[in-house]
């Protein structure tokens, strides 16, 4: 778990002390990278114009740097994962 995919339901989604906040919680979480290198992972992987964000950016980064899976229904997202070599689950 990314600690910005984990903060996105605090916001609205997730009521304050809904059970499901605390599974979030105990999820093992992926270390953020510094956003310059994240600038440099986009610039190796030629991620500039993919359709991703810099979110998607910073997961995949993050993902590669683990060696850890990316989970995603987003198709653009996969297939930039794909072109950086990150696992996806399936």
């Amino acid at each position: 778990m990314h600690e910005f995919i984990q903060g996105e339901p605090v916001p609205g989604a997730i009521p304050r002390n809904h059970p499901a906040a605390s599974c979030i919680n105990a999820l093992p979480r992926l270390a953020t990278v510094p956003h310059a290198t994240v600038i440099d992972f986009i610039r190796r992987h030629r991620l500039e114009g993919s359709g991703i964000g810099w979110i998607g950016a910073h997961l995949l980064a993050s993902a590669k740097l683990a060696a850890a899976e990316t989970g995603t229904t987003d198709r653009t997202l996969r297939r930039a994962a794909q072109r950086c070599d990150v696992p996806l689950t399936p």
